[in-house]
């Protein structure tokens, strides 16, 4: 359960572990716009889900490319400041060589 009055920009959950194939998701809530980056950099071919005042990042069939930090950016209502939510995900599974 998410609280504004304690974070500006909130995710949940923060550490996911998954086997290969299954979906993971993110939910993050802020109080104005968001945007998700993965590793550093701009999320491709995801599925994205929205709900009220929460963003919802869905990843179907996760594979162990998929493992690693995910963070929110929210903006303010405004679309001034910046705010930061970071998560983990962890795909497990039979990997061969």
């Amino acid at each position: 359960m998410f609280d504004l009055d304690h974070c500006t920009t909130c995710i949940s959950p923060k550490l996911r572990q998954i086997d290969v194939n299954d979906n993971a998701h993110f939910e993050c809530l802020s109080d104005g716009e968001v945007h998700w980056i993965f590793n550093g950099g701009p999320i491709k071919n995801y599925a994205f889900t929205f709900g009220n005042m929460s963003k919802i990042l869905m990843i179907k069939e996760a594979k162990a490319k998929h493992s690693g930090k995910y963070t929110c950016v929210g903006t303010t209502i405004d679309g001034g400041l910046e705010f930061y939510a970071n998560a983990e995900l962890q795909v497990w599974g039979n990997f061969y060589c």
